[in-house]
């Protein structure tokens, strides 16, 4: 017997949604790791089942949630930044990468990138993809829905934005192999353009940027709050594996501080 057809995951709450369920385990629970069936309960539910499951799940592919041990989960500072965030440009950015942090919403905005595709593009292309009939509609209404209230609350003309690469692969060695000396622009955030220039430091639309040139790192910008911090020590720590060895760092060169290891769970 054929064992029953599963679709890839993907979100069915959209993210409009998610942040009021985010909202709700904050105001109770903060940042703090607790038990799946407490967040749970924060967000109104009895304990953990299959919708409540299913719904902390949803927050984790936005990376609202999530988890920090076995059964545990926290809210994430993206969460923050969205709920509180310090002003209406890093919301924005919060918004952003939430909406696009889902896989399938990344590949979708990627399959069309000439703006927002109709209902009947999407339930296409999800049946192609090996979504079964009962996934299709829930995961076609989060996405258009997600992307309606994105324009709605950054009042961004485009519909999305594909997910930029992650700039610091701090536990891989991906990026280990780029030739010494060649330019690597690593800004902090992945700003939202509506143009296809490329980016360079001076043109980052954020406070701080970090790129890697020349066998040195090289920093510019401004520091604002201890989230930024993180994401600065981040990225240098997954530039600094191009650097030289000691012996061989130029004269001119400053030697970095030490940095402490990030320890958020990704």
């Amino acid at each position: 017997m054929d064992a029953r057809q599963r679709s890839p995951s993907y979100p069915s709450t959209p993210l409009d949604e998610a942040i009021d369920l985010v909202r709700k385990i904050h105001l109770i629970e903060r940042t703090n790791s607790v038990e799946r069936g407490v967040a749970a309960k924060a967000m109104g539910y009895s304990g953990i089942s299959g919708r409540s499951a299913t719904v902390l799940s949803n927050l984790a592919q936005y990376g609202l949630l999530e988890k920090t041990g076995k059964n545990e989960v926290r809210v994430t500072r993206r969460a923050v930044d969205i709920l509180y965030p310090d002003s209406d440009e890093s919301k924005a950015l919060a918004l952003h990468e939430a909406a696009n942090e889902p896989d399938l919403f990344s590949a979708i905005s990627e399959r069309f990138p000439d703006g927002r595709p109709s209902e009947a593009a999407i339930e296409s292309y999800l049946i192609r993809q090996g979504y079964t009939h009962a996934a299709v509609r829930p995961a076609t209404r989060a996405y258009l829905e997600t992307f309606l209230f994105l324009e709605n609350a950054t009042g961004s003309e485009s519909y999305s934005q594909p997910r930029q690469p992650r700039p610091v692969v701090a536990e891989s060695q991906t990026n280990q192999n780029v030739e010494r000396g060649q330019a690597m622009a690593a800004p902090v955030y992945s700003p939202i353009r509506s143009d296809a220039s490329p980016l360079t430091p001076a043109k980052l639309p954020v406070p701080f940027g970090v790129q890697i040139k020349e066998d040195m790192i090289w920093l510019e910008g401004v520091i604002r709050n201890r989230a930024e911090a993180e994401r600065v020590i981040k990225a240098i720590n997954g530039l600094k594996e191009m650097l030289p060895e000691p012996d061989a760092v130029p004269a001119t060169a400053i030697a970095p501080a030490e940095s402490s290891k990030d320890d958020w769970d990704t």
